[in-house]
């Protein structure tokens, strides 16, 4: 390319940005002009006002088609006190090795590692008895020879006692006193060995050991065939029937218990709950930890029990207080407090109840006392105080979909599905029920939208809700639903602290 065509090339494009950007800024200058007398136009502003109102409406009015679903349970009045799990582990009341008590080979021994044994019923094992039967046989021949030599020597003793009364001379008193000595050492000799003819019997019987309480065979120390004598171990046993959960509790609150409590064992593998008795405590606990043995006495006669087991004991903590008390999952227990969300007659605007509507209203509490499945509260207000009361509907499943004075309307749960659930423990989840209606819900709400309301012949889901309460979980009350409204805007008598109390959904 030529210079001077490279010249006219940029002179070029240099005006077409010039111009490009004075249009831009004319433009630019011109939107703004027209945007300020939009601005001073009150007509104008009155249309887009009306424009966003009536949108506004056609969005409510297109949300009351829907209908949402939430799980209620009654708050109470009782003496509750907290309760904290404390962890540890199952262990044996008994644990022995077995020994043998006589010196032979071993004959017969049918046991095997995990075998069920019974007390003095189950042997263990058999040492052979053919030398301690012949010490017996000796014993007895050496018991029966010497009372022969004892009898013989009696009777000597007798002749010479009957010579030495014809007068003296005939046999001399040291003649007399050596035999009356030999018949006492004969009659020791024949004590003697009646001790040693007792103890070659007893290691007969001492030579089949037998099982000294039910249990089970945890190791093997010894085989058939295998020469044994006094203290040979055979084989290890732990007792069964019955076993220990030994806990660490903390010495915070290891004053509170005492021998002979109740305290309620979770066993973590077999997804079970038992109750055992508090039959030891400890008086010497880990330094480092800060915390004491306790022993709780479980029964066990199925066997399921293994030791080694993690188990988890819940214990009182504090003492149990006149409180109101509600499930756990009815307390939304956030960082700026614990709310619970009540559901109430509406009122009017003359302040009278309204019977057939209901409204969920926020309250503010303060948790006193906590269990796995109860929280025992306080209302912050005076106001809460007075819409939380005993009897009460608490919701226990979705709260957070709620908004202050929604209107609701409450039905309960099928009567069929309660008769049919599984009675379970707080920590296990009821499975569904077939074919089982989970809601006895109103005819005026039967055709609501079925994203909210669980048709009459649904099928319940397995599980609840993230926000809703297990269903298994002993409830603080009978069990409600309440089927809510459309959303109603928050009126401008409702107080400032209330208007923050939206759900996160909303």
């Amino acid at each position: 390319m030529k210079p001077s065509t490279q010249r006219y090339l940029i002179v070029f494009v240099s005006l077409a940005l010039t111009a490009f950007l004075a249009g831009g800024l004319l433009v630019g200058w011109k939107l703004i002009k027209d945007y300020n007398l939009k601005l001073s136009d009150s007509e104008f502003l009155a249309k887009q006002l009306a424009r966003i109102k009536e949108a506004e409406g056609d969005n409510s009015s297109g949300s009351k088609g829907r209908v949402k679903t939430v799980r209620t349970s009654k708050a109470v009045r009782e003496k509750l006190g907290a309760t904290r799990f404390f962890s540890g582990r199952l262990v044996e009341i008994h644990r022995s090795i077995l020994a043998a008590e006589t010196t032979g080979p071993i004959v017969v021994m049918p046991v095997e590692v995990g075998m069920s044994v019974k007390e003095g019923q189950t042997l263990i094992a058999d040492v052979d008895t053919i030398w301690t039967k012949l010490a017996s046989d000796q014993a007895k021949r050496q018991i029966e020879v010497s009372r022969v030599q004892l009898k013989f020597n009696e009777r000597e003793y007798d002749r010479l006692k009957n010579l030495s009364n014809q007068g003296p001379g005939y046999v001399s008193a040291s003649d007399l006193d050596s035999q009356q000595l030999k018949i006492e050492e004969l009659k020791a000799n024949i004590s003697l060995q009646e001790v040693v003819l007792a103890e070659a019997e007893k290691r007969v019987a001492r030579s089949r050991i037998m099982a000294p309480y039910n249990g089970v065979i945890v190791r093997k120390l010894s085989e058939i065939g295998a020469f044994v004598s006094p203290g040979s171990p055979l084989v290890e046993i732990v007792s069964s029937g019955k076993i220990d959960a030994e806990l660490q509790v903390s010495e915070s609150f290891i004053d509170r218990l005492k021998v002979g409590d109740k305290v309620p064992i979770w066993i973590d593998s077999l997804n079970q709950e038992t109750e055992g008795t508090i039959f030891s405590i400890v008086p010497y606990g880990s330094t480092a930890a800060r915390s004491f043995p306790v022993r709780i006495r479980l029964d066990d006669q199925s066997g399921r029990l293994k030791v080694g087991m993690s188990v988890r004991g819940r214990l009182q903590i504090t003492d149990a207080k006149d409180s109101i008390v509600v499930e756990k999952d009815a307390v939304l227990d956030r960082p700026d407090g614990a709310l619970i969300w009540v559901v109430s007659n509406k009122k009017d605007d003359q302040g009278k109840e309204l019977p057939n509507h209901k409204a969920a209203q926020p309250v503010q509490v303060v948790i006193t006392a906590r269990t796995d499945t109860k929280y025992a509260v306080v209302p912050l207000s005076t106001e809460g105080r007075n819409v939380l009361r005993p009897g009460v509907d608490c919701v226990i499943e979705g709260a957070d979909r709620l908004m202050v004075n929604e209107q609701v309307t409450v039905a309960t749960i099928a009567p069929e599905l309660m008769k049919n659930l599984p009675k379970a423990s707080g920590h296990s989840i009821i499975a569904p029920v077939e074919d089982t209606p989970f809601f006895d819900v109103p005819d005026s709400q039967k055709n609501a939208d079925s994203k909210d309301v669980a048709p009459a012949n649904q099928t319940p889901p397995s599980a609840p809700a993230a926000t809703g309460a297990n269903p298994s979980a002993p409830s603080a009350g009978a069990h409600t639903v309440a089927t809510s409204a459309p959303d109603i805007p928050v009126s401008d008598a409702a107080t400032p602290q209330a208007k923050d109390f939206r759900g996160k959904n909303e």
